[in-house]
């Protein structure tokens, strides 16, 4: 049975505010607080004198890396989270979604989170020449 046009519009306003709470708490409490945590452990270790940034080249092969290896792993992780065990209790938040909407694609579990957003660019980021630029990409990436 098709759900009736106020019904459909209730069910995808109580989805949107559920993943804008998910977003919040993904973005703002997990995200900064994985960066504030690196930081306390290891300080602060980016790069702000422009003396010290990487050329142009270098920053745009760095940015470049980034997003072929976050793709690669995003790729292979969220296949591998389609398995039964995994998908059930953690993956299957991301596809309670009945619309094929962009807002759809931003609503992960906060575990889903950390395993396919921010641990392979983290990983990455730890390797690059770490300047505030690339802070700022990664950090806007991310959200």
């Amino acid at each position: 049975m098709a759900l009736g046009r106020p019904q459909k519009y209730q069910y995808m306003e109580i989805n949107i505010k559920k993943t804008l709470m998910n977003n919040f708490v993904n973005i703002f409490v997990i995200q900064f607080g994985f960066l504030h945590i690196e930081t306390l452990l290891n300080g602060v270790q980016v790069e702000t004198d422009q003396m010290f940034f990487p050329s142009k080249t270098e920053n745009f092969l760095s940015i470049l890396i980034l997003l072929f290896f976050h793709d690669f792993c995003f790729y292979f992780i969220h296949r591998f989270q389609h398995q039964k065990p995994i998908y059930q209790y953690i993956h299957k938040i991301h596809h309670q979604y009945y619309q094929n909407v962009c807002i759809a694609g931003q609503y992960f579990h906060p575990i889903d989170y950390i395993i396919t957003i921010l641990a392979p660019t983290y990983i990455m980021f730890k390797f690059l020449k770490k300047n505030c630029i690339q802070l700022a990409f990664v950090c806007g990436f991310l959200s």
